[in-house]
């Protein structure tokens, strides 16, 4: 599944929240619903009827650099795989741009590219994990969801 969330959306810290569902066969085999947390931030919720579980991606989790405030310059594509324990979004494309604080620590202004990068939500673990590149499992998963996609068509 690929989904695209618009910078504008990204910038209002996902005050509104919206849900997308994705409709396969006779199913509906993931819903994600992007809302705003009181303390975690931006996140994406994953829910999997098909395994009655619920994943959480907060996305200060994977891109927060201290104190700095984030303006998201482009849009965020991620395409989703998933599997019985795991939620990967691997970031096709996606920027950041941090701005200095007031504060004496911050470091110069800079742009944070947001593509290569995967996201990792565990359904039953409080855990998260990133990594740059695809990790052998997920290379497995998009080989699956590709002759899925194929022998659907």
């Amino acid at each position: 599944m690929k989904f695209k969330i618009v910078k504008e959306y990204l910038n209002t810290k996902f005050d509104i929240p919206t849900t997308l569902k994705y409709k396969s066969g006779p199913y509906e085999p993931v819903t994600l619903t992007f809302k705003n947390h009181q303390t975690k931030g931006p996140g994406i919720i994953i829910s999997s009827p098909e395994h009655e579980k619920i994943v959480s991606v907060f996305l200060n989790d994977f891109i927060n650099v201290g104190n700095a405030h984030k303006i998201y310059k482009k849009d965020f594509i991620f395409n989703l795989y998933y599997n019985e324990s795991k939620v990967f979004l691997y970031a096709e494309s996606g920027e950041v741009f941090y701005v200095n604080n007031s504060d004496s620590t911050s470091s110069e202004p800079f742009n944070m590219p947001i593509k290569y990068i995967v996201f990792t939500g565990y359904f039953n673990e409080d855990r998260k994990s990133i990594t740059v590149g695809t990790p052998p499992e997920l290379g497995e998963l998009i080989k699956y969801f590709q002759i899925y996609q194929s022998s659907n068509k």
